[in-house]
């Protein structure tokens, strides 16, 4: 799926309204990050399969969110 900077802004501006919503942004952005920081690295070392992190749940505005324990997607 391909969309414009205009629809992405628009879709989170809408995320943002719902409850919890910055923090299940924050969620979505970071894990993703990981994810393609990992297969980067997946990609530029052969047979290695580790990437260093690990899941974790951390508080946010009194709201926890997770962090994935990223491996090979």
């Amino acid at each position: 799926m391909v969309i414009s900077k205009v629809q992405l802004r628009d879709l989170i501006a809408n995320h943002l309204k719902q409850q919890n919503g910055l923090i299940g942004l924050l969620e979505i952005t970071l894990n993703e990050m990981l994810k393609n920081e990992g297969n980067m690295h997946h990609k530029e070392t052969f047979g290695n399969k580790a990437t260093g992190y690990r899941a974790s749940e951390n508080y946010g505005h009194d709201k926890p969110f997770e962090l994935l324990g990223i491996g090979l997607q």
